[in-house]
C-alpha cells in the first residue's frame, strides 16, 4: 500500500512537470521518498509491538490447529501499523488472536477491524470502562436496555478530561452503533446504554471468540476465558 502511494505521488508530480506547471518534479519525488522512510520505520515498530502482544495467544491457537484468514490478517496488520497508543495496540493484538478459526475461512473480524479503525484512544478507553461495568451484570435479561453511569474520572489519567471533547467522542460512539446516550453528559459523568455490538467488539479485542455472555460469565465465576488476557474480575 505504501509503495502504491509513492507511485501515485510520483505519477502526479511527473504529470504536473510535463505540463510545465511544476519545475523540479523529480526532486519533489525524491524528497517525498526520503520523508517517507522514517514513517515506514515507525509503522514497522508499531506493528512489531502489536504482534509481540498477540504472539502468546496466536502461537497457542496455531499449535492447537487453528488457522488465520490471510485477508483479515493483512487488513489488521496494515491498520495496526499506524497505531502507537499502547492500549489501542492491545486491542489490535486481541483482534489478531481472535481471528483464528478452525479452517481459516472465518472473516467475521473484518467488521470489528472497520470499527476499531475508527476509534480514538479516548473512545477505546471509554469502551473498555463501559464493557467492564457491563460484565458483572451480563446474566441480567434485557442487559442491552440497561443504563450505566460512566464517571469521567474512571478514564485513564493520561487522557485529557475535556468535557467538550469527551461529549463529542461519546456522541461518535453512538453514531457507530456502540451505545445510546441517555440525556446530556454532565461535567463529571455520562449515562449510556451499551449495545451488544460494543460488547462483541470488546470481547474480540480481548482475543476471545466467545459471546459476551459466555466471556463475562466465566469472568464472574472466576474462570479465565481463553484469549489475549483474562477478562476483568467482577467487583
Amino acid at each position: 500500500m505504501e509503495g502504491f502511494l509513492a507511485e501515485v505521488v510520483e505519477k502526479f508530480v511527473v504529470t504536473l512537470a510535463s505540463t510545465a506547471a511544476l519545475k523540479g518534479a523529480s526532486q519533489l519525488v525524491k524528497n517525498y521518498k526520503e520523508a517517507k522512510k522514517p514513517i515506514e520505520e515507525h509503522m514497522v515498530r508499531n506493528l512489531e509491538a502489536v504482534l509481540e502482544k498477540a504472539k502468546p495467544a496466536t502461537v497457542a491457537g496455531l499449535n492447537d490447529g487453528l488457522q488465520m484468514n490471510s485477508r483479515v490478517f493483512i487488513e489488521i496488520a496494515e491498520r495496526a501499523s499506524r497505531i502507537e497508543e499502547e492500549d489501542l495496540q492491545s486491542f489490535w493484538a486481541g483482534l489478531i488472536a481472535s481471528s483464528l478459526s478452525e479452517d481459516g475461512n472465518d472473516d467475521s473480524n473484518l467488521i470489528f477491524t472497520q470499527l476499531l479503525t475508527q476509534l480514538t484512544g479516548l473512545q477505546a478507553a471509554f469502551l473498555k470502562v463501559m464493557c467492564e461495568k457491563v460484565g458483572p451484570k451480563s446474566a441480567i435479561p434485557n442487559l442491552y436496555k440497561m443504563p450505566f453511569s460512566i464517571p469521567f474520572d474512571s478514564l485513564p489519567p493520561t487522557i485529557e478530561h475535556d468535557h467538550a471533547r469527551i461529549s463529542r467522542e461519546i456522541s461518535r460512539l453512538q453514531t457507530l452503533g456502540l451505545l445510546t446516550v441517555v440525556g446530556e453528559p454532565s461535567e463529571t459523568d455520562v449515562t449510556v446504554v451499551p449495545l451488544r455490538l460494543a460488547c462483541e467488539l470488546y470481547v474480540r479485542c480481548q482475543g476471545s471468540r466467545k459471546t459476551p455472555e459466555e466471556y463475562f460469565s466465566e469472568s464472574n465465576e472466576g474462570s479465565p476465558s481463553p484469549g489475549l488476557a483474562s477478562p476483568p474480575a467482577s467487583p
